[in-house]
């Protein structure tokens, strides 16, 4: 408990839009094999006080999966009964938005 679960999206309905979609929307009756990674990505705990940031590391394979548009999304899932609230993208306050923080070697 009070874990979520990242998931990447494989597969699905191609159109679907992040504004209306919903879980039923999204699998089509397809086989959850079908469209998400059968694989965990990973488990995070989010952080317990309010207003404070959350950081989940994404695998580099991953994260190329995004980059060359195999993968569709990722998925954040609650393990059991959670309260928590994830800002989207397109939250009116630029430093709610979710970002990607890349790590680099020289």
């Amino acid at each position: 408990f009070g874990k979520v679960r990242v998931v990447e999206i494989l597969g699905g309905d191609p159109d679907w839009k992040q504004d209306n979609v919903t879980y039923s929307s999204l699998i089509q009756g397809n086989p959850l094999s079908g469209v998400f990674n059968g694989q965990m990505i990973f488990d995070a705990e989010p952080s317990e006080a309010p207003g404070s940031k959350t950081y989940m590391t994404i695998s580099r394979p991953v994260m190329q999966r995004l980059l060359d548009g195999k993968t569709k999304g990722l998925m954040i899932k609650p393990l059991g009964a959670i309260d928590a609230t994830f800002y989207a993208s397109e939250s009116r306050e630029a430093d709610l938005r979710p970002r990607l923080y890349f790590g680099t070697r020289e």
